[in-house]
């Protein structure tokens, strides 16, 4: 697959077919997972995972209460279809997001026969953020590979899994840690990292998510990076298990560039790039983004498709209390577009995974 960048014009007159599989009901259930090889001011890495797969199960349906977004309800703790292994995808949300941001994700990909795990990100997740972890952006691509070994080994899901159709997906934050995985590497050195890693010293960073902080601290953060950090920053993640990554909006922007053209030579998993029009800052430097990745399609969503609108739709109490991450333009009907990634991913997932 060559190189390719694209600006689609009609959403809905090119949305695929690849929903003519079978449609399972949604399974559901959460793990835990601890990293006691990274540790921070005295408590492991503990990382949760909530986990959509299909079942034929039908009942009961149970709600996954969430103030902020819609989520379909679910059958916790639903038995597997007897027999059958399924494909499996990791998926890392966003800055300060969690597993609850792209559920319209992992319920479609649940319901065409994939095992879906999402990541909440330690340190990185509201309520619990913490500004030395959030300037380590690393950490993510390493707790995806940490929770894919762990599910690998999980007593009753590893019979579930084809061990040989795994992908990874993101968003935002997420998806940079998705071009991680497939073998990027980023370009952080003393002269460049604070304008590489600039998003906890935005105004309105700080004051949403770290108000209680000391100014001095958090002007500190990236002054405090040790050798050991630059080292951690500019390897390679890369997992070879993941067979296919899908890189929704990655936190890439003209202020925030992580990667170069070296780096991102480096990459070796087929990719799949998807970014709104109106995503100010990121969508710029996306198409350099791809040109560079080997064997990359590159999507532009045309209109006034923003970075928000990539996250789930939001409840009428989500609306009311977040409305700038919540509700779009007039013109935008954000589960049409939701649809329409959805769709493509799974395309580009079966294709690769050859499903």
């Amino acid at each position: 697959m060559k190189k390719t960048v694209f600006t689609f014009l009609g959403l809905i007159s090119m949305a695929t077919t690849a929903n003519n599989q079978h449609i399972f009901s949604l399974g559901f259930t959460e793990r835990t997972y601890v990293d006691y090889s990274r540790v921070f001011e005295g408590q492991p890495r503990t990382l949760e995972v909530a986990i959509w797969y299909p079942t034929h199960d039908t009942t009961p349906l149970q709600k996954i209460e969430n103030d902020t977004w819609k989520i379909k309800d679910v059958i916790k703790n639903a038995s597997f279809p007897s027999s059958q292994k399924f494909p499996l995808i990791i998926f890392s949300h966003g800055f300060s997001g969690n597993q609850w941001n792209h559920t319209w994700f992992a319920e479609f990909f649940a319901q065409h026969g994939y095992i879906v795990a999402a990541i909440r990100h330690y340190g990185n997740s509201m309520p619990l953020m913490i500004p030395e972890i959030c300037v380590r952006p690393w950490n993510r691509p390493e707790d995806m590979s940490f929770v894919l070994d762990h599910i690998l080994q999980d007593p009753y899901l590893k019979q579930y899994i084809d061990g040989d159709k795994i992908g990874a997906a993101g968003f935002s934050q997420g998806g940079s840690a998705c071009i991680w995985v497939a073998g990027a590497q980023a370009h952080l050195t003393p002269d460049n990292v604070k304008q590489q890693i600039a998003m906890h010293n935005e105004p309105f960073m700080r004051e949403k998510f770290f108000k209680n902080v000391p100014a001095e601290h958090m002007d500190s953060l990236i002054d405090n990076f040790t050798k050991k950090d630059f080292e951690q920053a500019n390897r390679s993640y890369y997992d070879a298990r993941f067979k296919v990554v899908f890189s929704i909006a990655p936190g890439i922007d003209d202020q925030n560039v992580m990667f170069i053209e070296q780096g991102l030579n480096q990459a070796k998993t087929p990719t799949y790039i998807i970014v709104g029009e109106a995503d100010e800052g990121t969508v710029e430097q996306i198409p350099f983004i791809a040109q560079h990745i080997r064997n990359c399609k590159c999507v532009i969503l045309p209109g006034k498709v923003t970075h928000w609108t990539l996250l789930n739709e939001g409840t009428q109490e989500g609306r009311w209390s977040k409305p700038y991450i919540t509700i779009d333009h007039p013109s935008i009907d954000r589960a049409a577009i939701h649809e329409y990634v959805a769709k493509e991913a799974l395309q580009f997932f079966n294709h690769f995974l050859s499903i």
